[in-house]
């Protein structure tokens, strides 16, 4: 069953994200994931500065881009957690 969930996070982002992580969508679609942690300074886990609005929940799912760094380190995270 993990690996089925591994799958999902490519699929969508926020699927299994960690605990406290939130989701940040630039004006253009691009999805990211953020952590709470302030060692971080607001940033991504793909380390984008978090410039401008938050339009995660203005844009629709189907026209969101998915970052493909976070989506690795995601899927990394969610391969050790298990």
């Amino acid at each position: 069953m993990a690996k089925l969930r591994n799958i999902d996070v490519y699929h969508n982002l926020t699927v299994n994200a960690p605990k406290g992580s939130y989701e940040w969508t630039k004006k253009l679609g691009q999805q990211h994931i953020c952590l709470n942690k302030p060692q971080l300074k607001q940033a991504t886990l793909c380390g984008k500065p978090m410039l401008g609005n938050n339009y995660a929940s203005i844009i629709p799912q189907a026209y969101k881009t998915q970052c493909l760094e976070c989506q690795k380190l995601l899927y990394h995270f969610n391969k050790d957690r298990a």
